[in-house]
């Protein structure tokens, strides 16, 4: 997911505003600061709109770590079991443990 792109959309900001303020924020850089004193790098936004695109932000990126700790869970578990109702999968019971007649 590009996360720049998204926010872009949703903010309906220009990408070179998005990027100035993600990196800002990255640095460490607090809202405040960013809405007061660096007006130049992100086109004098207010610091509400700083303010929600930092949670959206912070938003989007837990939301892409935890599908990617999904991927990796399913990706370890292997393939699924069969379903009964598949067609493609094999019975896995042995002869000894079927039930008698």
């Amino acid at each position: 997911m590009d996360i720049i792109a998204t926010l872009t959309s949703e903010f309906d900001l220009k990408p070179w505003q998005v990027e100035n303020t993600v990196n800002l924020i990255d640095e460490g850089n607090t809202i405040p600061f960013i809405a007061r004193y660096r007006k130049e790098a992100h086109g004098s936004l207010d610091d509400q709109v700083l303010r929600e695109l930092n949670d959206r932000l912070t938003y989007l990126r837990n939301l892409d770590k935890r599908r990617e700790e999904i991927l990796n869970s399913i990706e370890e578990q292997g393939p699924p079991p069969c379903s009964p109702n598949s067609k493609t999968c094999t019975a896995r019971t042995s002869r000894s443990a079927a039930p008698a007649p």
